[in-house]
């Protein structure tokens, strides 16, 4: 369960990712800067729709962290830096 749901909530984060990538912020006019405003409001109302995933994910993790924390550090040492780095590109 735990794969699936940082499977998703990762898929999630790099295409918002890669659609903030395409938004055109050379104003042109005042109409494409309406535009532009929308644009990064839906984007931003979408990521924060991924905030409950977001925390499932991070809940989840704990079990799998004290599992690896038990038979292999350098795993769990691993999990925890991609974890973090997922959830530093999320905010």
């Amino acid at each position: 369960e735990f794969e699936t749901k940082w499977q998703a909530f990762e898929s999630l984060v790099v295409g918002n990712e890669e659609k903030s990538r395409h938004i055109d912020l050379v104003v042109r006019s005042k109409s494409q800067i309406i535009e532009v405003k929308q644009t990064i409001q839906d984007l931003l109302n979408e990521v924060e729709g991924h905030r409950s995933l977001h925390e499932e994910v991070l809940f989840l993790s704990g079990t799998v962290l004290t599992y690896l924390t038990a038979f292999s550090e350098p795993s769990a040492q691993l999990l925890k830096v991609k974890l973090d780095h997922l959830t530093d590109i999320y905010k």
